[in-house]
């Protein structure tokens, strides 16, 4: 788990935030270039 000494203090719920955030962003992304 090297991301977890990288991100020292961060819970699991802020990875899954994060992954939410980054799917949403895809999304976007992907709509503006269609």
């Amino acid at each position: 788990m090297t991301e977890a000494s990288r991100t020292s203090g961060s819970s699991p719920e802020d990875h899954y935030w994060a992954g939410w955030v980054a799917f949403a962003g895809i999304m976007l992304l992907n709509r503006t270039n269609d």
